[in-house]
């Protein structure tokens, strides 16, 4: 079987819905309430506009001589930014004026394997020979969010270190017995990792983020719930993944990760890949590590025609696949 390093950081709205990106309404710019941006036109006399201020009753909370005497004015008791900016529109004083927009810090974590430029799969600047913007876009994402807190990923893989400094914080613990997983291979709710894969998973899907350590995740703070479903030779089997998704399913995992795929059609992982998707569930699955045509050579579970399947493919860091 082949594996890829698959994630997915889904936003579900107060209902539990997913919200995909074509559903987000434009949101209208926000602004402070008690101020508006105005910039005087050349020639106009100071006098003249400090009296216009005053049939306002606005008073000028500062002015920036270096930018065409751009003036802050406090909007007065009985006023709103609109009607303001309306007042001075047709005063015929002004170039323009504007409400005073708020704006946000690009979130940038402060983790050192980000900062350096080693994850530049998350923010590729031409690093290394890179090509820059061939990246997932992280930082625009993040900005918009950045954490998943309330969200269990479960990971069907090798296991999990739970110990582990980036991961540890963003464990999902299982409330009956207090384990963070299950260990098809065993039997037992003790999904340690014994060859490292699965871990590296949950680290580009969730490290934890701003933590000033390590690496970090698409999502900052998320539940990673750990399915161990192969074992230390990366030899796993359908009834063994499929295990691991009947325990993600019946313990509130919203996304399932299966960075794993085979050529071999199964009717049966196709019906557990379909009980997610009634529970709810999205399942993000690799399209194999070949580069190749998955619509005339399928792989799965990433090529089954069911609707919550989420297929992921790799790309190098000069954008090559």
């Amino acid at each position: 079987m082949g594996f890829l390093f698959c994630l997915a950081l889904v936003r579900f709205d107060a209902l539990g819905q997913i919200t995909t990106a074509s559903s987000f309404s434009a949101t209208p710019p926000k602004y402070r309430d008690d101020r508006i941006l105005i910039m005087p036109k050349p020639g106009v006399r100071t006098a003249e506009l400090a009296n216009f201020h005053a049939e306002q009753q606005v008073k000028v909370r500062g002015t920036f001589s270096g930018v065409s005497g751009l003036q802050v004015l406090m909007v007065p008791p009985g006023k709103t930014v609109p009607s303001l900016i309306e007042s001075y529109a047709q005063s015929g004083l002004v170039e323009f004026a504007e409400p005073d927009h708020a704006r946000q810090l690009a979130l940038e974590p402060n983790d050192p394997r980000y900062t350096d430029g080693t994850l530049w799969g998350l923010s590729n600047t031409g690093q290394s020979g890179g090509v820059g913007d061939a990246d997932i876009d992280a930082p625009e994402g993040w900005d918009v969010l950045n954490s998943a807190s309330n969200i269990v990923v479960a990971v069907i893989d090798t296991g999990i270190r739970r110990t582990h400094e980036d991961l540890a914080t963003n464990i999902w613990i299982n409330p009956v017995d207090g384990g963070y997983g299950w260990n098809t291979l065993t039997g037992t709710n003790n999904p340690a990792d014994d060859e490292g894969h699965g871990s590296l998973v949950s680290g580009v899907l969730g490290a934890a983020g701003n933590n000033g350590k390590g690496v970090v995740g698409v999502a900052w703070r998320v539940q990673i719930m750990a399915c161990k479903s192969f074992d230390a030779m990366r030899n796993g089997f359908d009834s063994d993944i499929i295990e691991g998704m009947e325990f993600a399913r019946t313990n509130g995992a919203r996304i399932i990760n299966a960075s794993l795929s085979g050529t071999a059609f199964s009717a049966s992982l196709s019906n557990a890949v379909y009980a997610a998707r009634e529970a709810g569930a999205i399942l993000v699955a690799s399209a194999g590590n070949e580069a190749a045509d998955v619509d005339v050579s399928p792989r799965y579970p990433a090529c089954y025609d069911i609707d919550n399947i989420i297929s992921v493919a790799a790309t190098t860091r000069t954008d090559a696949l």
